[in-house]
């Protein structure tokens, strides 16, 4: 009955931990539809390899699959954002272990940092599509479905340097305008 007579809830701020992730919305409204609209959430962990913010954020349904273990977010999107993945640093003691499953993800206007040992990539990303990213408790991430866009797209390790004005990479395609390489 109260679902019947409620449109939607507001709430300034709330927060989801998840084994060491931790995923807060600000300025959230919550339909009755179960979609989820934030003004902003910012993502951490425990580590600190992960820290994003992404703005004007929609998410269709999210919830903990009983069956599987896995948190499940479906239909998260955003209008712009900043992720950064700084997979150098090395964690004190073992990290808490949580599956994720992310599934219909859609991004655009987001800077992309990501740092792993000698290897760095920085670009912005015009727009994003995921069909989702797997995180098992135990194992290494799994993406399907990935189309990614963007402008000044910058790779490096210890023995080269790309730099890309436009490019464009989804499952089995690669292209990379005005690109420059140095030794």
């Amino acid at each position: 009955k109260l679902q019947q007579d409620i449109e939607s809830l507001f709430f300034k701020s709330g927060y989801l931990k998840a084994g060491e992730v931790n995923p807060t919305l600000t300025n959230i409204t919550f339909k009755t539809n179960d979609q989820v609209h934030a003004d902003q959430l910012t993502i951490s962990n425990d580590r600190g390899v992960v820290d994003s913010k992404l703005d004007d954020v929609s998410i269709k349904n999210i919830y903990s699959d009983e069956a599987s273990g896995n948190i499940v977010v479906d239909a998260l999107q955003w209008a712009d954002g900043n992720i950064t993945i700084n997979s150098r640093l090395h964690p004190k003691g073992k990290p808490k272990k949580t599956s994720l499953l992310v599934k219909n993800v859609s991004g655009k206007n987001t800077q992309f940092n990501f740092v792993k040992e000698e290897v760095a990539c920085n670009a912005f990303v015009t727009n994003l599509q995921l069909s989702s990213l797997y995180k098992s408790n135990s194992g290494p991430v799994t993406i399907k479905g990935l189309s990614v866009k963007g402008d000044q797209l910058t790779f490096s390790n210890t023995s080269i340097r790309m730099n890309s004005e436009n490019f464009s990479l989804s499952d089995g395609q690669q292209e990379f305008k005005n690109t420059h390489f140095e030794k």
